[in-house]
């Protein structure tokens, strides 16, 4: 016999907890731009569930204050 749980119950089975080594560069384009690039790399991974996590991730982005 199977039963089932409730939505709100599924989401909290589901849960992760990470840290997270992020090396990274910041350049500065000209006065008020910057680009930057970071290479994220888990150190620890504790996972609940049936979630994908990620082996790496490469976050960049564009900075521009005004």
């Amino acid at each position: 016999m199977t039963r089932s749980l409730p939505r709100t119950a599924l989401l909290l089975l589901a849960a992760s907890a990470l840290v997270y080594l992020s090396p990274g560069l910041t350049a500065n384009l000209r006065p008020g731009i910057q680009v930057y690039a970071f290479f994220q790399v888990p150190v620890h991974q504790r996972v609940n569930g049936h979630l994908l996590e990620p082996q790496s991730s490469v976050p960049v982005g564009l900075h521009v204050m005004f």
